[in-house]
């Protein structure tokens, strides 16, 4: 028996969970980080043999069975991710914005990360598809495969974890928030 990952909901999170490769391996995303706690033990057959590997009838023969790989429980919420990423694409389309975006969401009471979206995301399901690329499939095809290669990198990357950023924005709302709480602005 074979077995592959299917992604019900396509898009929806792709540039954070990742996909798995023709093997079932996690190739990005959580899918990779993880891949050791998800994939579980292949079962097997233990028989002996002759010398040209054929099975030998044997009352020994013992069947071990396969073991699932563990679950992991994301706080991503399905809905806010939904809504962030249907934004997100909004305003990249509505700005022309060539290099894409990202948005985080978080819970300040905790921590958690109710939502990461990252645009342009692609389908879980076809990950290697040319579509979600922005290239026609005439102008996909006139690409050399070392060029295909790192668009997809590119496209599979989660920007919101691996880009830098220049923290300057961030900093301006830490001393206007020290500002109002000394008294020193209104």
């Amino acid at each position: 028996e074979d077995s592959k990952r299917y992604y019900p909901f396509n898009n929806l999170a792709s540039n954070l969970i990742g996909f798995c490769g023709t093997d079932n391996t996690g190739q990005t995303g959580l899918e990779e980080r993880w891949n050791n706690i998800l994939t579980g033990t292949a079962g097997k057959v233990v028989t002996a043999t002759d010398v040209a590997g054929n099975a030998i009838s044997d009352e020994d023969e013992q069947y071990v069975p396969s073991e699932n790989g563990s679950n992991i429980y994301l706080t991503i919420d399905s809905t806010i991710q939904s809504i962030a990423e249907k934004y997100l694409e909004q305003v990249i389309k509505e700005n022309s914005t060539s290099t894409g975006g990202n948005v985080i969401i978080m819970n300040p009471q905790n921590g958690e990360i109710l939502a990461m979206a990252t645009y342009p995301n692609y389908n879980l399901n076809e990950p290697s598809n040319y579509i979600a690329t922005g290239y026609s499939e005439d102008e996909w095809n006139t690409l050399e495969k070392t060029e295909k290669s790192a668009m997809l990198l590119n496209l599979w990357k989660n920007r919101a974890v691996s880009d830098v950023y220049e923290p300057g924005s961030t900093f301006k709302l830490i001393t206007a928030a020290v500002g109002l709480e000394e008294g020193l602005v209104e």
